[in-house]
């Protein structure tokens, strides 16, 4: 019965050892690698190996300069898997093959069935369209229009813009230019009383040389001016016991020297100062029951040498040369003094000062 049971457990023996021999042959096999085939980096490789492993013997302790090699290079691979059943994946690598511990220098190439995919076309270029500004001297025609190109400067030029004019600003500039005037003049007498004539109407006409001095650059500046006047003012009336008729026939030289205030974006200016009048001529024609005299009041020395005026009034510029003007003037002086001389106190000549509504028009030269 021991011989049965001998005999039995040696060819089982002999049987297991008959398979095992095969089995470890591929193990280690797997340390060296067909030549033809070259393997990914085993750092790739370590996630996708099976939890079951074989463990290989440890080679020799390799030399200095090989102990460098890293450790990963000599990770176990599964006994199952031959070395001609590994391939490059995608995904992950084959292990990398050692011999003597030397690790040999991974290839870059791909793998045959490896499509490698064509490089990237670069883009063409865009094509950038830069517009500059084309400055002529002449004017260009733009859509059936000349237009004209205008330059920015500190002062005004041909074909130039100030930077007031951008801002908005209308400047106070020195001016120079004529003026003229027409409006009513009224003579009157704040004495006068029914018995004598003391209102007298008529028109006036002025014309002369003007100018602007500015103060400030854009709000206060001084309006100057040498006019001519020339005026007319009559009356008529009865008394208790004459019929009266008089006339003035007045020449002189006017000077108003007026302050001008304006805001800074408009033209419109308020002005008020006052007016120097210079008699040249002034003759008084009398009709007293229709006999009439004719009466030089400068011969006679009736008349003041100077009559003084408070002016005020508006005035607006259309353009840069060309304004309108509004003035009113009112006299705060007596023109005659006649020493109560009985002929004039039926006019009541000594009393009488004048008022002016005038509306007039500058032409500006610069």
């Amino acid at each position: 019965m021991n011989l049965k049971i001998t005999g039995i457990v040696s060819v089982l023996a002999l049987a297991a050892m008959s398979f095992a021999a095969p089995e470890a042959a591929p193990a280690q096999e797997t340390a060296a690698p067909a030549p033809a085939q070259e393997v990914a980096p085993a750092q790739e490789a370590a996630p996708a190996a099976a939890p079951e492993t074989v463990a290989t013997e440890p080679a020799a302790e390799p030399a200095p300069e090989q102990a460098a090699a890293p450790a990963a290079d000599q990770a176990s691979v599964p006994a199952e898997t031959t070395s001609a059943e590994v391939a490059p994946t995608e995904e992950a690598a084959a292990p990398m093959v050692v011999r003597g511990g030397e690790a040999p220098a991974a290839s870059s190439a791909p793998a045959p069935e490896q499509e490698v995919a064509p490089a990237a076309t670069a883009p063409a270029p865009t094509q950038t369209v830069v517009y500059r500004t084309v400055y002529s001297s002449e004017p260009v025609e733009l859509n059936g229009t000349e237009v004209r190109t205008v330059y920015v400067t500190q002062t005004n030029a041909p074909d130039s813009m100030s930077f007031d004019d951008l801002r908005g600003l209308i400047p106070m500039k020195w001016s120079l230019g004529i003026q003229g005037f027409i409006g009513s003049y009224h003579m009157f007498s704040s004495y006068g009383n029914d018995y004598y004539l003391h209102d007298y109407d008529g028109i006036t006409w002025r014309a002369g040389v003007t100018g602007i001095i500015p103060v400030t650059p854009h709000t206060i500046g001084v309006k100057v001016a040498a006019l001519f006047e020339q005026s007319e003012a009559k009356a008529s009336g009865h008394t208790a016991r004459y019929s009266l008729k008089g006339k003035f026939k007045q020449r002189k030289i006017d000077v108003p020297v007026l302050f001008a205030f304006k805001g800074p974006r408009s033209s419109l200016m308020f002005e008020i100062g006052t007016q120097a009048s210079v008699a040249i001529k002034d003759e008084f024609r009398a009709t007293v029951d229709g006999k009439t005299s004719r009466l030089d009041m400068m011969d006679k020395d009736f008349r003041n040498t100077i009559d003084w005026d408070i002016v005020c009034g508006f005035s607006i510029m259309a353009n840069r040369f060309l304004g309108f003007d509004f003035r009113f003037n009112v006299g705060i002086s007596n023109l005659y003094d006649t020493d109560s001389s009985q002929s004039m106190k039926l006019f009541e000549v000594d009393e009488l000062s004048s008022t002016s509504f005038l509306l007039g028009a500058s032409f500006y030269l610069f």
